[in-house]
C-alpha cells in the first residue's frame, strides 16, 4: 500500500523551495542574488576618495608666498586633467580689483596645468581664487594667496 500522498509544499521543500511572507523562493538563489546586488551597489556608488577629484598639487606663485619681482601669470597644477571649458582662475588685488587677463587656459600639452596671465602688479597682497572641473567631471576650488614685496 502506498503511503500517504506529499502535499505541494513538502514537493517544495524537497526541491529546495521555501515560504517567505507567502511568496516561495529558491533557496539557490538568495546568496548569488546577494552578492548581485552587492555588487551593482558598489559600481553604482564609484570610486571615492581624493583620486577622484582634480586636487591642487603646485603654485607659481607658491601659495602663501612673498614674490620680489611681480609675476607675469599664475600657474596652478593639478592631481587631474581639466576640462577648460568649465575651468577659471580669477586674481584680485586686497581691495577687490581684479588683475588677471581674464583668459585662463589649460596648457595643451600639459592637460593638468591651469594658468592665467596677470597684469602690472604694485606691491601688496593678491588672492587666486580657482574652480576646475576634471576630465572625469568632478569640480573643485579654493583660494590662496601671494604677496608683491614693495
Amino acid at each position: 500500500m502506498p503511503g500517504p500522498t506529499p502535499s505541494r509544499a513538502d514537493r517544495r521543500a524537497e526541491a529546495g523551495f521555501r515560504w517567505y511572507d507567502g511568496r516561495v523562493v529558491r533557496r539557490e538563489y538568495r546568496v548569488p542574488a546577494l552578492v548581485a546586488a552587492l555588487g551593482l551597489l558598489a559600481t553604482l556608488l564609484g570610486p571615492t576618495g581624493a583620486g577622484a577629484h582634480a586636487l591642487l598639487e603646485r603654485t607659481d606663485p607658491r601659495a602663501g608666498s612673498t614674490v620680489r619681482t611681480p609675476p607675469r601669470e599664475v600657474r596652478l597644477w593639478f592631481t587631474e586633467a581639466l576640462e577648460p571649458a568649465w575651468s577659471r582662475i580669477q586674481v584680485v588685488s586686497d581691495n577687490g580689483r581684479r588683475v588677471d587677463g581674464g583668459e585662463a587656459r589649460v596648457d595643451r600639452s600639459a592637460p593638468r596645468l591651469f594658468r592665467v596671465s596677470l597684469g602690472a602688479l604694485a606691491p601688496g597682497a593678491y588672492i587666486v581664487r580657482w574652480r576646475v572641473v576634471s576630465v572625469d567631471s568632478h569640480v573643485s576650488e579654493g583660494r590662496f594667496t601671494f604677496r608683491v614685496a614693495p
